[in-house]
């Protein structure tokens, strides 16, 4: 219900730097003032991406999550998202990305305590501009170099959003010329769910 949620929350999306691009999707930033409203839930469809998702006290790493899932915005409060690139945090997880669907981990878990000052220093500002080359600078140490599977995954699942009659798992295995299990476990290792889903 964009018109409806667009009244308690405002939601704005911001393109990383190149020299962390191939990693990742974009950064978004939510915001909200309900003091002296009742608390607001969001629901919202789920898509291939892990998300580092910083908030007070709850910063958490995503997974994909396999359905529709809720938040519960309360009082007046902000969040800072980094949306990888589909297949991009395999590289830093070291795991196959299946492990992490339906499941959340805290950023401490990949990224150390240098995540807790990031979570501090980044909500602390309220330029957009200012976080989200903060959360650059953050990264750009700490991304391996970009592997090849990583950019095919990404044309892979690319293709399946941009053609609307891609809808057998053969037909998108026979576009690039892949045989149709090797596909799977692409996506059950890089993306985390099943290039059906």
């Amino acid at each position: 219900h964009p018109h409806c949620s667009a009244t308690k929350f405002q939601l704005t999306r911001h393109a990383p730097a190149p020299a962390v691009a191939g990693f990742i999707e974009r950064y978004w930033i939510i915001r909200w003032d309900l003091r002296g409203q009742p608390p607001y839930q969001t629901t919202t469809l789920p898509q291939p991406y892990v998300n580092l998702v910083l908030e007070a006290g709850k910063s958490r790493i995503y997974g994909v999550a396999s359905s529709t899932y809720t938040n519960l915005l309360v009082g007046q409060g902000q969040v800072f998202g980094i949306k990888f690139k589909p297949g991009a945090f395999y590289p830093l997880l070291k795991a196959p990305l299946a492990t992490l669907t339906d499941r959340a981990l805290p950023v401490q878990a990949l990224f150390g305590d240098d995540s807790v000052a990031l979570e501090r220093a980044i909500l602390a500002l309220e330029d957009a501009t200012a976080m989200t080359a903060l959360a650059d600078c953050f990264l750009q140490p700490r991304l391996p170099a970009l592997e090849e599977t990583v950019v095919l995954v990404n044309q892979i699942v690319d293709r399946i959003i941009i053609d609307r009659t891609m809808t057998k798992v053969e037909d998108l295995a026979a576009f690039f010329a892949l045989p149709k299990r090797t596909l799977q476990r692409l996506f059950q290792h890089y993306v985390g769910v099943s290039p059906k889903w």
